[in-house]
């Protein structure tokens, strides 16, 4: 399983070659052969179900040849080799007859590497069940027999041979054939075998398509004797007034229903029309033959389901589309099958098959020179010496005259190119168009000319659709036979390779491999997937230097849209359901939590040979996915590993008897001594024994370790000297996460029974150095006390890391450790990095007393990424920045802390820079854990004058209900954000170094109102930052009438309640049929309502209701007994309130008709025990509850009652 990373297996059969070669010379062709062999096994889907034909490689990987063979050619033929590929037909059964049993063989063949007169064999065979027919025999003579068909039965299942049939025109995926009784079309097959007006006996399997029968998975044979028929065309010259014919006859219907209603009839004709190409769209649905009065000036409009498009669309797989679209605007005469109605498009669909001299247009000059230059196209990149096709004379009888800027690379004249034998050069090539007098077109073409330099990912998918891109990346999913996701540790990739090729023979390896591979192909885009398609090369980086992707861990699906082609995991789905489809495509329906899942395995794939199709409804499940795209996620497997039991807890694990094999995920925590390593999860820790000696089961651990990935792993269970432990690993993939955080180390005061510690980090503060001594193996031995106990710590050589420890020690220094709990037949404390040893932090208070130079220790935590080089850091005493430029270990620490949100521990140098309190020459950065020790909470400096901030310097600030003045990217792709708080207007940006988000909410615009917590960076002067788009949250404003709202609520202790009502129109409003209702605990109907008929309410004003018992001292407009009939104050957090206008309701406060348990959650706060302010950009009630819309007070808060601002 690639995502398991099989290197363990082949790091196995390397060594186990290596330990025979003594004995024999092993001939390396053999490997070859071996290798190609073994790329057979997932070849069928499912041998054991053959229903139709399909198609076997002649040529495998490494060059090794197969001669396929059939014991039972009656049912199963195999034909003559095309292309590296033979069609097997497949004879079924009839209806009611057994299934038959046929042993298909491939006998697979290469030249020794030691004797090249000597030739390696190796036979591969498999058993295959073809079904007998499902359905009842049916007298199928001509097409016209197949398109009568009316029963959905025959969909997909029943096999047909045609004689006679004469091609009539095809498509890059189909052909259409006429029998002199009807046209049909084929699907499925080898179409570059077939030639237009010749006759073939056509085989293959009938299938419902978009509201006609075509003939797929298609075997043509050429009768030579046959004469050929050709349909005779009908001839189109309104197409408004043939479409809505069509409509009128409902032939559109028979694409929304299957074959019992009747099937739409492909139409040749010949048509004339105007060609319209949609401005701005670049899907592959884009041009359309319209009526000849089509006006081209006019907004496009698709067509709906109630009203198609009265047009034609030409589908992208007909040949000569770009000479038809260079006729945009202009009308043609030419031939097309019309072959059905496209039910997603909501248009009749064509494919043009006139070839490149069969459009017929009435141009004046300047309009030919204007197709003539449309029609021209150069390739933007050249990768080999070629000859390039350069007309000198236009369809439309223009003069075409060449120049180059660079003759030596590519000569105008005679078109050819000389590719430079060492990088890529940029050569412009200009056509100029001429005919007659009319003004001549001057059109420049950029060619690049041969190899460019390897990009990565990310940056492949910055350049041009069209472009040439050369990226290495490794192969993580066969999507559907002809997409396979590509990625590094920048990025991924969509790779597109239709049909068969070497390339996609190499890339099939590669997947199966794990082998990093070196890609070169064309980079465009299908449907919002960026790819790369048009492969032209594909090898394997022999040595590489990138590492195997880390597979994402997925909690909501929202987060696919940043995740396309890489990667994901979920874990503990439950599955709904599990389903073939017709196409043999399984599609697995699960839950996680409130969303649904839907994973594809698509038949296409050919693999695996089968799916764990024993899954049901209520199973829970982990799957490995890939992020395909067609206009949003679509989630595909290839494997059946991909799907797998969640993996045991490690507390489970440690349940489990000797030898048996448990799969884990966990962190890993320690490097003990390079052949041990601490796994631990939020129940247990384990140690894990990797063996000896250098492996790939190692490098993954010791990826995973300093990377601080989670890892899943298969192993046996066992025990070491009373340490418990895995071994013998089978798999091992790397995931970012778990769903739980890594694990801290505990604070532990004494080291006299550790035994409820094994396998786990501990920390120890307090250690007072006694002496240390380095032994002949190079391990480091430290002796502490720790009050009246003695404390043994080794470093054990064989780590590897670090080469030294940074502290130069002296008796009766006193410093905090964090040691691993290694066991054999009692506790072992280890280390195994540098910053295992720290000296005990000071707060960052005191830190900013210490003058420049000095070294510290502080703890604390990393509020905010400003720039990507400096990082906010504070803890309950103070703050400071981080200054950590370019890329190191220690960043790295600092980040996944900064994203988890943990404590760190570090150690740096004093200093400032332009104002602004510092650390950096940072040594070590260590995640702790300390009871009692929390994130800071942002200082509400809404009140404050932004210019006065100082006594806040790299803290955390929050500023609430801002008004968005401007929004603009830099050159440099900064977002700055100009806000204004009603008396200063100031800036706050996010700084595009820091990488992190994608992107932020640009869709903010002037007059926006937000919440914002920002850090407040210093450069001079305060300079207000953010790192995240979560840091910014719109007040959603009702875009109503302005209207009575609920201003202000109270929900004091006690009875102390209230509320305010507020106008915020500019004129008096007479309350007549307004009412305040209360939705006590849950109820949809109004338990209590206060009828405001009686009361005008200024411009401007509020109305304050409180109960009578309000502790407050102000002067309200209505004072409520609990007893009184209509008391509505009378709340709790839990219940609802509403303010209705004459019955409608245009104002909510909690959710009607909901309980909530004891309260709704609103920012950092509840509707019970708090006063809520409605924000100052709310203008108008919401009849949709919106907790976002208020500012949270203490309880018993009253200040602000009587007064609002908006």
């Amino acid at each position: 399983m690639k995502k398991l990373l099989l290197l363990v297996a082949s790091f196995a059969l390397v060594f186990g070659l290596v330990a025979c070669e003594d004995l024999e010379t092993v001939d390396p062709a053999q490997a070859t052969l071996q290798g190609a062999y073994d790329t057979l096994n997932g070849l069928i889907s499912d041998p054991s179900n053959i229903t139709g034909n399909f198609t076997v490689p002649t040529l495998l990987v490494g060059g090794v040849e197969a001669t396929w063979s059939s014991d039972n050619p009656g049912v199963v033929t195999v034909g003559q080799p095309a292309n590296n590929l033979a069609v097997v037909t497949v004879n079924r059964p009839a209806f009611g007859e057994p299934d038959a049993n046929v042993t298909l063989t491939a006998t697979l063949m290469i030249a020794s590497e030691l004797d090249e007169t000597v030739e390696l064999t190796l036979s591969w065979n498999i058993e295959l069940t073809v079904k007998a027919s499902e359905v009842e025999e049916v007298t199928i003579e001509n097409i016209a027999d197949v398109l009568a068909l009316n029963d959905v039965a025959y969909d997909g299942t029943y096999q047909v041979s045609l004689e006679n049939l004469t091609i009539v025109g095809k498509g890059s995926d189909s052909a259409f054939a006429y029998d002199g009784s009807g046209i049909i079309q084929m699907y499925g097959g080898d179409v570059s075998s077939l030639e237009v007006g010749k006759v073939y006996d056509v085989s293959g399997t009938t299938e419902w398509y978009y509201g006609i029968w075509e003939i797929t998975s298609w075997t043509a044979e050429e009768d030579t004797a046959a004469t050929p028929e050709m349909p005779t065309k009908e001839v189109i010259t309104d197409i408004a007034a043939y479409v809505n014919g069509l409509l009128a006859a409902e032939e559109d219907q028979y694409a929304y229903g299957d074959a019992s209603s009747g099937a739409f009839e492909t139409v040749y004709a010949t048509v004339t029309g105007r060609v319209y190409v949609i401005p701005g769209d670049t899907s592959n649905y884009n041009t359309y033959l319209m009526p000849t009065n089509y006006d081209t000036t006019q907004t496009w409009v698709p067509g709906t389901t109630d009203d198609p498009t009265v047009g034609l669309m030409l589908y992208y797989n007909t040949f000569n589309m770009a000479e038809i679209k260079a006729y945009d605007g202009k009308v043609i005469t030419i031939d097309i099958l019309i072959y059905t109605f496209r039910s997603n498009n909501k248009a009749f669909a064509f494919y043009y098959v006139g070839g490149a001299d069969g459009i017929v247009a009435s141009l004046s000059d300047e309009e030919a020179i204007e197709v003539d230059s449309n029609a021209l196209s150069v390739p933007f990149n050249i990768l080999e010496d070629t000859t390039l096709s350069l007309p000198t004379t236009g369809a439309n009888g223009t003069t075409i005259v060449w120049t180059s800027d660079n003759e030596a690379v590519i000569n105008p004249t005679t078109g050819a190119v000389t590719v430079p034998t060492d990088g890529q050069v940029t050569v412009e090539l200009t056509a100029t168009v001429s005919l007659g007098s009319a003004t001549a077109v001057v059109k420049t073409f950029t060619v690049k000319v041969g190899i460019s330099p390897v990009v990565s990912i990310s940056e492949a998918l910055l350049i041009a659709s069209g472009e040439i891109a050369v990226v290495q990346g490794y192969v993580t999913m066969n999507v559907d036979g002809s997409n396979f996701l590509l990625q590094d540790e920048t990025g991924a990739i969509d790779l597109y390779m239709p049909g068969d090729s070497d390339e996609k023979t190499a890339i099939l390896a590669a997947l199966a491999s794990g082998e990093l591979v070196e890609v070169v192909g064309e980079r465009g885009a299908y449907r919002g997937l960026e790819q790369l398609s048009n492969i032209t090369s594909v090898s394997v980086v022999p040595e590489p230097e990138i590492e195997f992707p880390i597979i994402v861990d997925v909690t909501a699906l929202s987060e696919l849209e940043g995740l396309v082609a890489q990667l994901v995991r979920f874990r503990n789905l439950e599955v709904v359901s599990i389903a073939y489809d017709n196409y043999g495509n399984l599609d697995i329906t699960a839950t996680m939590g409130s969303e649904t899942v839907e994973i594809r395995w698509d038949s296409r794939t050919g693999d695996p040979a089968g799916f764990p199709t024993e899954l049901e409804a209520g199973d829970i499940i982990n799957v490995v996915a890939g992020v395909y795209y067609s206009n949003s996620p679509r989630l595909r497997i290839d494997s059946a590993d991909d799907v797998s039991t969640p993996p045991m807890t490690i507390a489970n694990a440690l349940l489990e008897a000797a030898d048996t094999v448990v799969t884990v995920e966990g962190y890993i925590t320690m490097n003990v001594d390079g052949n041990n390593f601490f796994i631990q999860d939020g129940t247990g820790a384990i140690d894990i024994y990797a063996g000896g000696g250098a492996s790939p089961t190692k490098d993954a651990l010791l990826r995973a370790y300093h990377g601080r990935y989670a890892v899943q792993i298969t192993a046996k269970r066992g025990a070491y000297n009373g340490l418990e432990q895995l071994s013998s690993i089978t798999a091992i993939a790397l995931l970012d996460s778990i769903g739980t955080p890594f694990p801290m180390p505990m604070v532990v005061t004494s080291v006299a029974d550790l035994s409820g510690y094994i396998a786990q980090q501990i920390r120890l503060e307090g250690l007072v150095f006694v002496g240390q001594s380095t032994d002949s193996y190079g391990n480091q031995d430290f002796e502490f006390t720790l009050g009246s106990e003695t404390v043994d710590i080794r470093w054990d050589s064989r780590t590897g890391d670090p080469v030294g420890f940074p502290l130069t020690l002296e008796a009766g220094d006193v410093i905090d450790a964090v040691v691993g709990v290694y066991w054999s037949n009692g506790a072992r404390l280890r280390i195994d990095a540098e910053g295992d040893f720290t000296l005990p932090p000071m707060t960052i208070a005191n830190a900013l007393l210490e003058a420049a130079d000095t070294v510290v220790v502080v703890r604390g935590f990393v509020t905010l990424n400003v720039d990507g080089s400096n990082f906010l850091f504070q803890d309950n005493t103070g703050a400071l920045d981080i200054y950590m430029p370019g890329t190191s270990a220690q960043k790295d620490a600092l980040l996944a802390a900064y994203h988890g949100g943990y404590a760190v521990e570090i150690q740096a140098t004093r200093g400032a820079y332009r104002g602004l309190e510092q650390v950096s020459s940072v040594q070590f950065v260590n995640v702790i854990s300390v009871p009692g020790f929390e994130f800071p909470t942002p200082v509400d400096v809404t009140a404050m004058d932004v210019t006065a901030l100082d006594a806040y310097q790299a803290q955390l600030v929050e500023f609430k209900g801002l008004e968005v003045v401007s929004i603009a990217y830099d050159n440099y792709g900064n977002l700055d954000i100009e806000v204004t708080n009603g008396s200063a207007t100031f800036f706050i940006r996010w700084d595009s170094r820091t990488g992190d988000p994608e992107g932020l909410p640009t869709e903010l615009e002037a007059g926006d109102i937000i919440d914002v917590v920002a850090g407040a960076y210093w450069s001079n002067e305060l300079r207000l930052r953010i790192a995240s788009a979560d840091a910014v949250e719109k007040v959603v404003i009702s875009n109503s009438t302005p209207d009575l709202f609920i201003s202000e609520y109270v929900e004091g202790s006690s009875n102390n309640k209230a509320i305010e009502l507020y106008n915020p129109t500019d004129a008096a409003l007479d309350l007549t049929g307004y009412m305040v209702h209360i939705y006590s605990n849950g109820s949809p109907t109004a338990s209590k309502s206060f009828d405001l008929t009686g009361i005008t309410l200024g411009a401007g004003e509020t109305f304050v209701i409180v109960t009578d018992t309000f502790a407050g001292t102000g002067t309200y407009d209505e004072v409520q007994a609990y007893a009184d009939g209509d008391a509505v104050v009378f709340f709790n957090g839990d219940d609802a309130l509403a303010i209705t206008k004459n019955g409608e309701i245009i104002d909510v406060f909690g959710i009607i008709g909901e309980d909530p348990g004891s309260n709704w959650s609103v920012g950092d706060g509840f509707t019970n025990e708090y006063t809520l302010v409605r924000k100052p950009g709310v203008t108008s009630g919401s009849t949709v509850w919106d907790p976002t819309e208020w500012i949270v007070y203490p309880q018993n808060t009253f200040d602000n009652l009587g007064s609002h601002t908006v």
